[in-house]
């Protein structure tokens, strides 16, 4: 078998993987809401609510197993980086660009809609992609719509979940607590170390060194919880200090990206939703406050146009174009997926605001507004026809 009908098969069974997701995760919410607005819908959110260890149960979900979900998203980022699409910078330059604009023009329309007022601090709320969803879109359409596509919408996600990674760490802080924060950078240190010493010549044994890697992270999230930065950064440290010699399955890093992905996707992110989508139909205020169109213009119009912005500068930077099996209306109908925040602006919306009536009115907007690229996209993607480029700039 030649190497790349190998590629084309990861590929298949990666897209595969993600949309199975994707697909949970909407019947996750589905569920959620409809539980909800039922008669059981008061002892439900109770369950959420319901004290454990002097904390609700959600802010184990939200600041504990999602430090897993962060854990995983920082080793695909890993391997993106060290032998994916984010390499070299010529292949690195079309997604990165796309990224950029898809995260920083809603960040400025939201800011636009609510400078000046309390809710200024959820600018961050449209600025993600969620993969899993866009993913699980893009294998219901088929074959419509080119591996060429597909790869972009991944990596522009990928890279979109590194910029929410910052944006968490930089402007979702509380005070820093500073001797917990150097105790939090001298045990990543010593766990970096600890990797490169270890592997690949491993005279402990791997499942000790698995468990020293546990329970470095679990320090780490414990000491960057009291250092007042929020503590699921845990695991995108964790996943740095996990050694990636190569890109074969033996490589530490691939083992545990591997063994994760189906915990996080089956457990952690269907608990994520269930937790934060329990939200009644009555508070679906979606009257045209700052809040409402700061979220639904960000993520609607600010993503694509974003998106769009940033693929033609990266094109007219590095004189190429697009692939000639694609059409504009499909590389329009892809901006527009990107529009799909839910899972990444909902965990922001948790960090941003406090008020519940805020949160839940933050939430519908998602809601709405997602679907609503969603449709779009899909639509402008379903409906396209294949057509040779010569010069997309021009035509």
């Amino acid at each position: 078998m030649s190497r790349a009908m190998i590629r084309a098969a990861k590929l298949q069974r990666f897209f595969a993987r993600e949309s199975s997701a994707g697909i949970l995760l909407l019947l996750c919410a589905g569920l959620s809401m409809l539980i909800a607005n039922s008669s059981a819908g008061d002892t439900y959110r109770q369950l959420w609510s319901h004290t454990v260890g002097g904390h609700p149960l959600s802010h184990w979900i939200d600041d504990g197993l999602m430090a897993v979900f962060f854990l995983l998203v920082g080793l695909e980022l890993k391997r993106e980086f060290l032998f994916g699409s984010l390499r070299s910078p010529k292949q690195a330059m079309v997604p990165l660009l796309a990224a950029v604009g898809g995260m920083a023009l809603p960040a400025v329309i939201y800011l636009a809609f609510n400078w000046g007022k309390d809710t200024w601090d959820g600018f961050g709320i449209p600025m993600a992609t969620d993969i899993a969803f866009v993913l699980a879109l893009l294998s219901l359409l088929g074959r419509r719509v080119p591996n060429e596509i597909k790869v972009f919408l991944t990596t522009l996600a990928v890279v979109d979940d590194l910029g929410a990674v910052l944006v968490i760490a930089i402007f979702y802080t509380s005070s820093l607590h500073i001797p917990s924060l150097m105790l939090a950078g001298a045990l990543f240190c010593l766990l970096c170390l600890i990797g490169q010493a270890a592997y690949p010549r491993c005279r402990l044994g791997a499942v000790v060194l698995t468990l020293v890697f546990i329970a470095g992270g679990i320090g780490m999230w414990l000491l960057l919880m009291r250092a007042g930065i929020h503590a699921t950064l845990s695991g995108i440290l964790l996943a740095v200090a996990i050694p990636a010699f190569d890109n074969q399955l033996r490589a530490p890093a691939n083992l545990w990206q591997k063994r994760l992905h189906r915990p996080v996707y089956l457990i952690v992110l269907p608990l994520f939703i269930l937790a934060n989508t329990a939200i009644v139909f009555s508070s679906f205020n979606l009257t045209p406050s700052p809040l409402v169109l700061g979220i639904g213009v960000g993520l609607l119009l600010g993503k694509p146009i974003g998106i769009l912005l940033g693929l033609f500068a990266a094109l007219r930077i590095g004189k190429s174009n697009l692939p000639g099996n694609t059409s504009k209306q499909q590389w329009i109908g892809a901006a527009f997926l990107g529009g799909i925040g839910f899972t990444m602006a909902i965990f922001v919306t948790s960090l941003a605001f406090s008020h519940p009536l805020i949160i839940d009115t933050a939430k519908a907007s998602i809601l709405v507004a997602s679907a609503l690229a969603a449709l779009i996209g899909a639509l402008l993607i379903a409906t396209s026809k294949q057509k040779q480029l010569t010069n997309p700039l021009k035509s």
